[in-house]
Order: C-alpha cells, then structure tokens, then sequence
C-alpha cells in the first residue's frame, strides 16, 4: 500500500516539473533515492514513459503520463477491501490516503459509496507538523533509517531532550499516533506520542532488520500499554453493565461468562498498570476486582487518593 502511494506521488512530480533528480524526488517523498530508482523502474515495467538524462528524470509524452492500471473485477474489490480497511482504521491520515487512491483509482462517482462519514475526511483535522513527522517515520522504517529528534515527556516542564532511535513502527490508537522505537539511550524498545516529538530528522545511518511485530509487542496491553507485570485478571460486572460487556471484545485472550444473578465474569490475560485501573475505575461500583491483588492495590491507591476531594 505504501508503495501504491509512493508511485502516485512520484507520477504527480512528474507531472509538475519538465526534469526533477532522484535527489529531489526523494527529498519531496521522503525516502531514499533507492527507493526512488527501484518506483521508477516499477513505473517503466507498468508502461510508463520516463527517460532520463543529465537533468535529471522526466516524461517522454505527458498527455500520455497517467498511470493506469487494468483491473479485473475481483482485483478491484480487493483493493477496494484494503482501503476500507484502511480507512476504519480511524488513522487520520491513512482516512485521506485511502480516499484519494479511490478517486484517483476508480473516480469521483464512487466516493459517496465508499465514505461513509464524509465529514471525518478533512485536513484540517490533522496537525500539519504531525501528519509531516509521521511520514517522516514511516520513511524511516521503511528505509530502516535511524532517527534524532527532541522529546518532551508528560509532566516535563525543561526542554524536550534529543534521543537517538530506531524506528519499528508507528500507529494509530486512542486518538494519537504512536511510534514504538529502539531507544539508543534506554537501550530498549520505547513507545514515544507523536504529538510530544519535535525536530526529527532522518539520519544517513541504518540500522539491521528486525523481527519485531507490532501486534506481538502490544498483546499483553490492555488498550495500548504492555508494561507492568502479565496475570490472569477476574472482574465480575453488575447486571446492569453486563449486557455491555458481554456483547464487546475487550482483549483477544478474554473469556466471558454469565452468573446465575444477571452478573458477568471478564477473565483476561493482560499486563496490569495504570490504563488497566483506570478502565476498571471507569465503572465505578459496577465492577469488581477478583483477582490479582496488584490491581487492587492500584485502585485502593487511587480510591485512598480521592478521599482529599470528597466528604466520604
């Protein structure tokens, strides 16, 4: 998909200036002038027309330079699939990629069919210096390029302090993007917000490819957090939130049962920390920890804490 994108985006420079070196090219789609060469050569063997010469690349014939693609009817629903996926993703700016393959792919009339809730598709909703860093990232990652850049923690009032890192990954949850990194300095993987990261820039420097796997790294996780210590956690819920929890799939490793009284059980293996207390806090009187303990006493601590706050 990502290729997809690079390709039309390369099209589209093309189109727009009479030469342009792979310098520029790679510099205006952030990624490596590899890269570049190995896209134009994609475009050549799909028919396109594009010389080269000591200016730099350019198209032979540009009334003929729209790329094209003759897709039978189960390949076009493939596509279509992807991008819907993509588009449910939530991600902000996979939302507008995805829309914009679509009509750029099959046309303007079949937008209305595919956008469902048109008005969550507006640039506006995503801040321009982040749309700019995420890109920056997936480069990166793409490229196995390592990454500086300045990162203020929450709760940090100093400046934001540079770290050095390798990019494995970055994604949309909650609300935010996130990218999860080796970290030089911790000399381990770290998850960093994206809203909290500043002057990032793309080294020369490469790092080795790795096996890490998003969804592996993020499995203990409750939401989005897989620090703290793995346990089985037993909650049970009120008759009144039960139907909720019961119709909803919390965490891939859940199991949900019904008592006698109306009342679910939620059985899950999941990291215990701070998300984790707060989601069952969420509930109030609703929920109630069986087990472990260490999740108790998180939520003792915070049920201690608010006593300041109320006449209780």
């Amino acid at each position: 998909m990502l290729q997809i994108i690079r390709l039309l985006q390369l099209i589209n420079e093309l189109n727009k200036n009479d030469f342009v070196s792979s310098k520029d090219l790679a510099s205006k789609l952030e990624t490596s002038r590899r890269t570049v060469m190995r896209d134009i050569q994609v475009l050549k063997d799909a028919g396109c027309s594009i010389k080269s010469d000591r200016n730099g690349y350019f198209l032979e014939s540009k009334e003929k330079s729209q790329f094209s693609l003759s897709l039978s009817g189960e390949e076009k629903f493939t596509i279509i699939a992807g991008l819907q996926m993509l588009y449910d993703t939530k991600d902000p700016s996979l939302q507008i990629i995805s829309a914009r393959l679509v009509e750029k792919l099959f046309g303007g009339d079949f937008m209305s069919d595919f956008l469902k809730t048109p008005s969550l598709l507006k640039e506006s909703t995503i801040e321009p210096n982040t749309s700019k860093i995420v890109r920056r990232i997936r480069a990166a990652v793409d490229n196995r390029k390592v990454i500086k850049f300045r990162y203020l923690k929450p709760g940090e009032i100093s400046k934001p302090k540079l770290r050095k890192a390798n990019p494995l990954a970055v994604f949309f949850r909650r609300h935010a993007y996130y990218m999860i990194a080796f970290c030089h300095k911790r000399n381990q993987i770290r998850m960093f917000r994206v809203s909290r990261i500043c002057d990032l820039i793309m080294t020369r420097e490469t790092f080795k490819s790795t096996d890490f796997n998003l969804n592996d790294f993020l499995e203990p996780a409750f939401e989005l957090n897989p620090s703290g210590q793995i346990s089985e956690v037993e909650l049970r819920f009120t008759p009144k939130v039960a139907p909720f929890i019961g119709e909803l799939i919390w965490h891939p490793s859940q199991r949900i049962s019904k008592n006698s009284d109306g009342s679910v059980t939620l059985m899950m293996k999941v990291a215990i920390n701070e998300e984790l207390a707060r989601w069952v806090l969420s509930y109030g009187s609703e929920c109630t920890i069986v087990s472990p303990v260490l999740l108790i006493d998180i939520v003792k601590n915070h049920l201690y804490s608010l006593k300041q706050y109320y006449n209780i």
